[in-house]
């Protein structure tokens, strides 16, 4: 008895494994070629997704790219954009400077209705306050419901491009709560973390 309890203990993991549903749609890099790597979006049995234009050109060497769910986010032509990959709704997020020096995110709030993105302008053109811009989007029902932004020195480090140090260096505490890493350089308590109430 106690051998076919320990086998039902280790089938049962296994078997749920082995029935879960393939996720609908991954994200892979086609190429890498200097700080730069293409992506193509392939479905459940490993084909490539067609793609509208854009989300193809925004794919190859990408300043970010996330895939979340049915939602590929992408920038294209200074817009970054969410693109629905079963109905194709493309919606506009919101719009970059020319200037910007990187772009990261998005990282999603735990209900998934928001997105943050960090975009670095270190000279502080356009409105800019502080070197990088926290952008906080929410998304309900195909539409932009919210945007919401704010000037912060946050962590980065730059080469091709600018862009965080550590992981942790931007996201979400809670729906309601962003945090960041004061940046390394920062006059007071630099490299600490600060918080944000949306």
């Amino acid at each position: 008895m106690k051998t076919l309890t320990l086998l039902w203990l280790l089938t049962v993991p296994w078997l749920a494994r082995a029935q879960a549903p393939p996720a609908p749609f991954q994200l892979t890099i086609t190429r890498t070629y200097a700080s730069c790597a293409d992506h193509h979006v392939l479905d459940a049995e490993g084909a490539v997704v067609p793609l509208p234009p854009d989300a193809i050109e925004a794919l190859v060497c990408p300043p970010t790219v996330d895939l979340h769910g049915d939602h590929l986010t992408y920038v294209h032509r200074q817009k970054v954009i969410r693109l629905d990959l079963r109905t194709y709704q493309r919606i506009e997020l919101f719009g970059l400077f020319p200037e910007y020096e990187g772009i990261e995110g998005p990282r999603w709030s735990p209900d998934g209705r928001s997105m943050l993105f960090r975009v670095v302008d270190q000279q502080r053109r356009n409105g800019y306050t502080e070197s990088s811009r926290l952008i906080v989007v929410t998304v309900e029902g195909g539409q932009v419901t919210a945007k919401r932004k704010f000037d912060r020195f946050v962590n980065f480090v730059c080469g091709s491009t600018c862009g965080s140090i550590h992981p942790d260096d931007i996201g979400f505490r809670d729906d309601d709560t962003l945090f960041y890493r004061r940046h390394w350089a920062a006059e007071e308590r630099p490299g600490e973390h600060d918080e944000i109430d949306l």
